[in-house]
């Protein structure tokens, strides 16, 4: 018998949701089965649903999400050596100088006719070079 009570099944009086028997309590001002969310906010609206709720629940769907993997390519260096470095400041574009400046050493180009500060310490002492 005890099996068959706690697998009934009743609607509670104030929210009519249904819950399992073994969760309904009697409310001694109205003299009814009511749930314990009911019963803890007495004369309110529900505002909280107790998980034993019976209700039709959705059965969970879990999907993996599986990355593209990409082929492993060799990755070049972060760093490159002195030379490989002095190789791309001699492949100026045409219509381009390069230019280092004294204060904090920074080697970069620009255009011609250009005048202005170091991109890298923003001070006025870019030169050009050659």
């Amino acid at each position: 018998m005890d099996e068959d009570f706690n697998s009934l099944v009743m609607e509670c009086n104030n929210c009519h949701l249904k819950f399992r028997a073994t969760e309904l309590k009697i409310d001694p001002l109205k003299n009814a089965l009511v749930c314990s969310n009911c019963l803890a906010f007495p004369g309110s609206k529900v505002m909280i649903i107790k998980d034993d709720s019976i209700r039709k629940k959705r059965p969970e769907v879990k999907t993996e999400i599986i990355p593209e993997r990409k082929p492993i390519t060799q990755a070049k260096p972060l760093l490159q050596n002195k030379t490989e470095q002095k190789k791309d400041m001699d492949e100026i574009p045409e219509g381009y100088k390069a230019f280092k400046c004294s204060h904090c050493n920074y080697k970069f180009t620009r255009k011609n006719n250009w005048q202005g500060n170091c991109p890298y310490c923003a001070k006025n002492t870019a030169k050009p070079l050659k």
